[in-house]
Parts: C-alpha cells; sequence; structure tokens
C-alpha cells in the first residue's frame, strides 16, 4: 500500500555542492548549478509504468514475489527488492526515515496478533497439493 498511498507527497534533498552533475538511469547528464534544494516526487515515481508494469494502479502482492522458474513451488519464492531510487516511501541513505523499523515490528505484531485469535488454512487450488 505504501506504494500506491506514500505517506508523504514529496522528499526533500540538499544538493551536496555546488555545481554537481548528475546522470540519470538513462545515461542523460544534467548539470546543476549552485547550492539548491532537489525535490523526489513520490507518488509520481510510484505509478511510473516503466519500473511498476502496466497494471501500476492495481494493488498486486505478487508484484513483490518471483516464484522459482522451474518447480513453481512456494518454498523457492523470493522476494523482489525494488529498483535502487524507484521505491522511496521510507527515502533511503543517512536521511531515511525513522519510523521504517517501527513500522515493520508494528506490521509482524499485528499479524501476530491476528492469527493467535484465529485459524488459518490454505486453499488449495488445481494442481497443487497441501
Amino acid at each position: 500500500m505504501l506504494r500506491l498511498v506514500p505517506p508523504i507527497a514529496k522528499v526533500s534533498r540538499n544538493l551536496p555542492e555546488p555545481g554537481l552533475t548528475i546522470t540519470t538511469s538513462k545515461g542523460k547528464s544534467h548539470f546543476l548549478k549552485g547550492l539548491m534544494l532537489i525535490y523526489l516526487n513520490g507518488p509520481a515515481m510510484n505509478y511510473r509504468k516503466s519500473i511498476w508494469g502496466e497494471d501500476v494502479h492495481d494493488f498486486r502482492l505478487r508484484r513483490w514475489i518471483v516464484e522459482d522458474e522451474f518447480t513453481g513451488k512456494l518454498s523457492q519464492e523470493r522476494h523482489i527488492e525494488p529498483e535502487k531510487g524507484s521505491f522511496i516511501s521510507w527515502s533511503g541513505g543517512p536521511r531515511i526515515c525513522p519510523g521504517m523499523k517501527m513500522s515493520q515490528v508494528e506490521f509482524v505484531t499485528c499479524m501476530a496478533t491476528l492469527f493467535s485469535r484465529v485459524n488459518v488454512e490454505p486453499v488449495v487450488k488445481s494442481g497443487e497439493t497441501m
């Protein structure tokens, strides 16, 4: 959900030195003259079809998980790390969101509390086994 509805609309960064040349991921160079603030537009980055695919407006949990190509077994699934700089909901680097770890711990706590009170059974689809 953080990708679709980021907690903040923009992240600001100071240019570290006057007169800096930056190069985009497509290889285009830009010269930034003088000291300035740079604003990163989080929602715009989170809705880029070139990064997130044609279904960019859909909440699709499978977007973050890749199954083993050959077996398709759940045990072989792995988590996809977004391309560096493409997911800035928690920001990154030395000015990373101080609440990131806390929100991750809260999520695990909520799920543990939920699963301690209910029974959950997997739904077996056609061709799958328990």
